[in-house]
């Protein structure tokens, strides 16, 4: 089983260790962040 986590959360939409980046990557299915 592969785990995904978002290190930057969701850089591509969002800026970089923001909370929208955080929420967004969650909402991708990422596994944490």
């Amino acid at each position: 089983m592969n785990l995904i986590y978002a290190h930057r959360g969701s850089s591509a939409q969002y800026a970089e260790h923001t909370r929208a980046a955080y929420l967004q990557a969650i909402s991708d299915g990422a596994d944490g962040v």
